[in-house]
């Protein structure tokens, strides 16, 4: 079971790596520009702060759980990219990324038939 969980990991991770390099769009691109430095374009990730343990800000104040590491572990493979982690609520979460506030939004959210 550890096995597949790993393999569904590598897969989000190597989808997500594919999806950020092909992403922008023109409306998108003047926030990409602003926030590029150095040639590195800065991602920004909400996650969701009271999903412990796979979400959630810990004691020091600094993001943590599992979804967190899968995207640090991705981050540290995009070096073209550096994500910002911005702790939030679940309602703040959808709707910023629905507004383009955030472009990666994790919380403990999982495939479901009704979804």
């Amino acid at each position: 079971m550890r096995l597949k969980k790993m393999i569904q990991v590598a897969v989000v991770g190597s989808a997500l790596a594919v999806l950020l390099a092909g992403c922008g769009s023109s409306d998108g691109d003047a926030q990409a520009e602003a926030s590029e430095k150095d040639g590195v374009r800065k991602v920004k990730v909400a996650y969701a702060q009271a999903s412990k343990p796979v979400n959630y800000t810990d004691e020091s104040g600094n993001p943590n759980g599992y979804d967190v590491h899968v995207l640090q572990a991705v981050d540290a493979l995009l070096p073209d990219y550096e994500f910002e982690f911005v702790g939030t609520s679940d309602d703040d979460l959808l709707v910023g990324v629905e507004q383009g506030k955030y472009q990666i939004g994790i919380k403990n959210a999982f495939y479901t038939e009704e979804r």
